[in-house]
């Protein structure tokens, strides 16, 4: 009988994630005061400007200076933590792995959000 070994779509949501976590607490020990160099060029705000404070809030559980910082980034990765719960859950109950919708549609998807959220947070 062979070993029953996880399938792809949940190391996608599992790596990324520890990564992210991973970064924010090396950026947060290392470069307190580290700042986007877009903002600083340009004035303007990127896509992923707060995201590391918004990040640091989250997992001190500050959700309201975490959606303050970075709706978007925050949104997100409260969407994927969902997504890998009700996914084990899945795999718990069923025995079936739920997969990650990753196709075309949904890059689109994610690209005009993110390029939506740029426009508005600098309006």
């Amino acid at each position: 009988m062979r070993a029953e070994t996880s399938r792809p779509s949940v190391l996608i949501i599992a790596i990324p994630t520890l990564a992210l976590i991973s970064a924010v607490l090396l950026v947060q020990h290392y470069f307190p005061q580290i700042s986007c160099p877009i903002r600083s060029q340009t004035g303007i705000d990127c896509p992923g400007c707060g995201g590391t404070r918004a990040t640091q809030h989250l997992l001190k559980g500050d959700l309201k200076m975490a959606l303050h910082f970075n709706a978007f980034i925050t949104s997100g990765i409260i969407a994927i933590i969902l997504f890998s719960i009700w996914s084990l859950l899945s795999k718990l109950l069923t025995g079936k792995y739920t997969a990650l919708p990753i196709n075309l549609k949904t890059a689109c998807l994610a690209l005009t959000m993110i390029i939506v959220f740029t426009v508005l947070r600098n309006l």
